[in-house]
């Protein structure tokens, strides 16, 4: 008998399905099954939120029927009974609420589960194939037509020690997610007192006019994308991937910027908010320098 395929649940934007991404292929890996990818979520007007189309991957999407598959309930059993027999009532894997960046062993080692729904933001979960999905996630080519990204890369090459410093805001304001100046000013500091001759551009898409008053110590060059479209929505990525340093939002984005980063052959330096989101750090790679943040004080 066949056995059910592994479905793993994409969902958010961008940087999220890259980790759901990298995590599906660590169960792959792990178990030497197949995994699908249950693509529902992005059904009709959030269609145009999926992104992973981007990277040339071969992804197998679940159909309707084995998602419901996944989802039943596999025993009537009354809890006690279930226990004593280790009968999972379901065999699906749900990150919990606000958990969003740690690394739970059991959704990874659990042969059990069927269906896999949450973020997954940690590296443990896909450290041992790290080469894999970088070579995953390579980047098409710059448009021939598009000038301005051509033209944001030559600037960023022709940097010995060029630093993103990346600003997350948009619907982060609305949550109270976003960074305060203070934390950019501090990350700033930090890199002039280690990196000779740091050029720093900015990228933010999510907030341009934020970026016109925004003072963080010391002079930058804006390199955001002007007009995000479903065209384009990727390329701040590409760009801040090919700086040697970065100063990273709280976002995945930027977290994926600085992880596929290897401009320079070593001696990069990264820095993060800390605390990242929720009061958790587990996103944050153990290499990368942590700068405290005020999360009760903003500007």
């Amino acid at each position: 008998m066949k056995k059910s395929p592994k479905i793993v649940q994409l969902a958010g934007q961008l940087g999220n399905q890259m980790f759901q991404y990298a995590f599906a292929k660590a169960l792959e890996k792990r178990w030497g099954c197949e995994v699908l990818f249950d693509k529902s979520l992005y059904e009709d007007e959030k269609a145009r939120l999926y992104g992973l189309h981007i990277f040339n991957l071969n992804l197998q999407f679940a159909t309707n029927e084995q998602i419901a598959l996944a989802r039943q309930r596999n025993s009537k059993l009354p809890g006690f009974l279930r226990k004593i027999f280790g009968i999972k009532k379901y065999n699906i894997a749900v990150e919990p609420q606000g958990y969003y960046c740690y690394y739970n062993k059991k959704f990874l080692f659990d042969k059990d589960y069927l269906l896999y729904v949450g973020f997954f933001q940690n590296e443990k979960y896909f450290s041992a194939i790290a080469t894999q999905i970088k070579q995953d996630f390579r980047f098409p080519p710059i448009r021939t037509d598009d000038d301005y990204t051509q033209e944001r890369m030559q600037k960023i090459q022709d940097c010995e020690n060029s630093v993103f410093i990346h600003i997350r805001r948009g619907d982060y304001v609305n949550c109270g997610w976003e960074l305060e100046k203070d934390y950019y000013r501090k990350a700033v500091k930090y890199m002039l007192e280690n990196i000779k001759n740091p050029k720093f551009f900015v990228f933010g898409a999510t907030d341009l006019e934020y970026i016109k008053s925004l003072d963080i110590g010391y002079e930058f060059e804006d390199l955001s994308e002007k007009i995000p479209t479903s065209a384009n929505f990727y390329e701040d990525m590409r760009l801040m991937s090919h700086c040697k340093h970065g100063i990273l939002a709280n976002s995945t984005y930027s977290w994926w910027a600085a992880w596929l980063s290897n401009n320079g052959g070593g001696g990069q330096t990264f820095i993060a908010p800390s605390p990242w989101i929720l009061n958790r750090d587990d996103i944050i790679c153990s290499n990368w320098i942590k700068i405290q943040r005020n999360c009760e004080k903003g500007e």
